[in-house]
């Protein structure tokens, strides 16, 4: 699935599930025919699908939350939406290490939609990046990453530091930050 689809994917997911809703798509369906695949359940109804327990060692390692708030939030996970409108977004194929107190890519890409003429039409660039998470708490018994850190090159090195957080009357937290300057 590429950078777009996903974004767009993102972008429902959020509406669905501000809704109480969960897109379940058919196993297997191509990517063109998982709209025609695609089936509307209640969120009641996800919690009657088979789930694997989780091992004891990967339950108290922290997970990373992205722009669906405190709901299915991560261990080594492969994306992280840093814009809830998909138009940032981190793919991370692997993790050099993801401990209780901080996690580290080793491969990852940060795509960034040019929104020209639109965010819709627009083409995503990338970007080689490194990833680090940091600074544990807990949220419902839930240990989660509060911090996360970018490194980048684009016209020399960037570097971005963000904190999940709630901005103010809003009730579902997402990434917050921006540059770092030197």
């Amino acid at each position: 699935m590429n950078i777009t689809t996903r974004a767009a994917a993102g972008l429902a997911a959020i509406g669905l599930a501000a809704a109480g809703l969960t897109l379940a798509i058919a196993p297997g369906a191509a990517p063109r025919a998982q709209t025609a695949a695609a089936v509307l359940t209640p969120a009641a109804s996800a919690a009657r699908a088979p789930r694997t327990a989780p091992q004891p060692a990967e339950a108290r390692r922290p997970v990373v939350h992205d722009c669906l708030g405190w709901r299915q939030g991560q261990v080594r996970a492969p994306s992280i939406a840093l814009s809830c409108f998909g138009s940032v977004i981190l793919t991370i194929k692997a993790w050099k290490y993801w401990t209780g107190t901080s996690a580290r890519s080793a491969t990852a890409t940060l795509g960034v939609d040019n929104c020209k003429p639109d965010c819709v039409s627009g083409t995503f660039r990338r970007y080689a990046a490194t990833v680090v998470l940091y600074r544990a708490r807990s949220h419902d018994g839930t240990p989660y990453f509060s911090r996360l850190r970018i490194q980048y090159r684009h016209h020399g090195p960037r570097r971005y530091n963000f904190r999940w957080a709630t901005y103010p009357g809003a009730r579902i937290p997402v990434w917050v930050g921006g540059p770092t300057h030197p």
